[in-house]
């Protein structure tokens, strides 16, 4: 999973600059299934839900609180 990658996109949804964080250092990317994440975004800390689409790597991200 490219952290850096989702960091840009989120950062170009919200406007700050973010920081994405996963507690596994490794991640097995698997179809529906998702991942959350520390995100900090200009000091607030925030959790970011990652899922698969499919097997290529394409995925999908939302910020929850």
């Amino acid at each position: 999973m490219d952290l850096a990658k989702i960091g840009d996109s989120i950062e170009k949804k919200i406007g700050e600059k973010v920081d994405v964080k996963c507690k596994s250092r490794f991640i097995i990317p698997k179809v529906d299934k998702t991942y959350k994440c520390d995100v900090d975004a200009d000091g607030k800390s925030k959790t970011v839900a990652i899922t698969f689409t499919d097997k290529k790597g394409n995925l999908t991200w939302k910020l929850v609180d």
